[in-house]
């Protein structure tokens, strides 16, 4: 399938034409697959075999803003869904969502392990001012000029605050497990993982955290992860050859 055509969907793992299925109440993504949150919520559909719609709201051109995708955003940003008569955003919602109302497998959100649900829960929730300060930074240095927008805060104080916080990754978060909550892929990783990648279009050095790096090159070798980011690096080869992990 290619998940960038607005004119397809996912049934059962098979790429089909619009017009050769009824279509019933059915899952769409609105998103940019430049945007890391996009992302993540694509791959978890690819990766749990969630049958899903793809609408592009391309955030450079401001089709965000558009008063028809409003209505279902009114923060005017990317990614939403719409499922049957539910619109919701935000991507962590969005991603607990999914795992409750499809039929997936436990470990991606595992509800019934008080412990482990926890687990993820608190790094979803850490990631919003730790990880996430990442996006700011590639924000003002790559993409503000281009959207028109003004950048109001210390870029400086943030690339260190920013360092903290891989720091905590690097000891904390990652250590020596190969994912998040342990020996099994979650939710979580499909954050974290699209979150970092993004970092590439300011060449950061991963190098400082090896631990990262490697978590990051073993989720980049799931098929699934790697195909949602053939966009991403295509554009990043265009605008930054020389970056790499």
């Amino acid at each position: 399938m290619c998940i960038r055509d607005r004119y397809q969907r996912r049934v059962h793992g098979e790429s089909i034409s619009k017009n050769s299925v009824k279509f019933e109440m059915s899952l769409t993504i609105y998103g940019d697959l430049m945007s890391q949150p996009t992302r993540a919520v694509v791959a978890f559909c690819e990766l749990a075999n969630i049958e899903y719609e793809f609408e592009e709201i391309r955030v450079l051109r401001g089709e965000q803003q558009t008063r028809e995708y409003t209505q279902v955003n009114p923060s005017q940003r990317v990614p939403a869904i719409k499922d049957g008569d539910l619109s919701m955003f935000e991507s962590h919602a969005i991603l607990r969502y999914l795992a409750r109302s499809r039929k997936v497998e436990d470990h991606w959100y595992p509800e019934k392990d008080a412990k482990r649900c926890a687990y993820i829960d608190n790094y979803l929730d850490w990631h919003h001012q730790n990880t996430r300060l990442g996006s700011s930074i590639v924000f003002a240095k790559v993409f503000a000029e281009a959207l028109g927008v003004e950048v109001t805060f210390d870029v400086e104080a943030q690339e260190r605050n920013f360092h903290k916080s891989m720091k905590i990754l690097e000891e904390y978060w990652i250590r020596d497990k190969q994912f998040i909550a342990g020996e099994q892929i979650s939710i979580a990783d499909l954050s974290l993982t699209c979150e970092l990648i993004q970092l590439l279009f300011v060449n950061f050095d991963f190098t400082k955290y090896p631990k990262v790096r490697t978590y990051i090159l073993n989720m980049l070798n799931i098929p699934q992860i790697k195909k949602v980011h053939t966009a991403f690096f295509k554009v990043l080869e265009r605008r930054l050859p020389e970056a790499k992990l």
